[in-house]
């Protein structure tokens, strides 16, 4: 009776841990699963998304390319109900769109959402204006945040820890820095003469910490992840190398960990992959390889962060195999229900046994 007992209890710990190591299409990180949520189509482009902070929406940026996917033809923002059950995206809504971008109409990029996810901003470029943009969630209403004045302009941007306020990088005496914007002032954040600041990143209403990527400079040729504080120190998080060039931080489950792109190979031709590297007493590590050890990112191979939500499942971009550039949600897998009771059963058998 005793050995069925723990033949069957061991049974039961190998289904659970084999549950436990799932996944889907091209990755194979066993600690998630994998789930396509949206699909463009071949000529489609999702080149940004995001969790709202309260994690029941998604708000993504998409665009369209001709059949030679030589020129884009329109642009959307977008953003709809999130179903964390059957893992959908339902009421999607249109923000604004544009077609004909390579015209009059310009294009939209760079959609964020506020602290408080009762706003969307956006970026408008184009012949006529170019502004940062801002959709009120409750009544869709939009106004505009920011307009750089002669002279100034802005890139990617987000909210700096209020819904009033933005931090952005624009191109400066020697490179690019990070600025901000209030409502009323246009400041600077950094003023490196030999070093470009890219891509900044603000955790919900903290702005104490602005995460960002720098690089392609002789005082810094290999792009690499860094942490501006707000006393102005900065904090090494990943340095590239010729072989392994980092891109397009964004914050984690929480300010100890930061995932990160990384180029394979050190050239920029797509193949890239997802990284997650965590602070473990002072020192930045890294810690998983999001898209697995097994999966090999080959030219054209696209894969872009989104964000994560609080227990470690992640929104994400891939571009894989030819195909458009579709939406995809990596689940973290927990721990198997009940395998620490097993175990305890298992252990009072044997000291029975015993």
């Amino acid at each position: 009776m005793k050995r069925m007992m723990i033949a069957g209890l061991g049974m039961v710990a190998v289904m659970l841990i084999a549950g436990a190591v799932r996944a889907d299409g091209p990755f194979d990180n066993p600690n998630y699963t994998y789930t396509k949520i949206l699909d463009v189509g071949e000529f489609g482009r999702i080149s940004e998304s995001q969790f709202s902070y309260d994690g029941t929406k998604i708000l993504w940026n998409e665009r369209q390319v001709n059949t030679a996917k030589t020129a884009n033809i329109s642009y959307a923002v977008k953003f709809g109900d999130w179903n964390p059950a059957t893992k959908t995206i339902t009421n999607i809504t249109t923000v604004a769109s544009v077609s004909d971008p390579n015209g009059v109409n310009g294009v939209l990029g760079y959609a964020k959402w506020s602290p408080d996810d009762s706003y969307i901003a956006f970026g408008v470029g184009s012949s006529t204006e170019n502004a940062i943009k801002r959709y009120k969630v409750s009544d869709g209403t939009i106004d505009t945040l920011y307009t750089p004045g002669t002279g100034v302009d802005w890139g990617n941007f987000d909210f700096y820890g209020n819904n009033n306020s933005v931090v952005f990088w624009d191109i400066s005496t020697g490179g690019a820095d990070l600025f901000t914007y209030d409502g009323t002032n246009r400041s600077q954040l950094t003023a490196t003469s030999t070093l470009k600041e890219y891509e900044p990143r603000v955790f919900g209403s903290d702005a104490s910490k602005v995460l960002y990527w720098s690089g392609e400079t002789t005082t810094e040729p290999y792009d690499s992840i860094h942490i501006l504080n707000s006393g102005g120190s900065v904090t090494d998080v990943a340095l590239g190398t010729a072989t392994s060039q980092l891109y397009w931080p964004v914050w984690g489950k929480n300010q100890n960990y930061v995932g990160v792109v990384q180029c394979v190979g050190g050239d920029f031709n797509g193949d890239t992959e997802l990284l997650l590297y965590q602070k473990v007493g002072g020192t930045w590590q890294l810690a998983e390889d999001l898209t697995g050890a097994g999966y090999t990112p080959a030219n054209g191979d696209w894969n872009f962060f989104g964000s994560f939500l609080s227990d470690g499942s992640f929104v994400f971009q891939s571009q894989t195999g030819g195909s458009g550039r579709n939406l995809w949600f990596a689940e973290a897998v927990p721990e198997p229900a009940g395998l620490g009771l097993i175990g305890l059963a298992l252990l009072a058998v044997r000291k029975r046994r015993s």
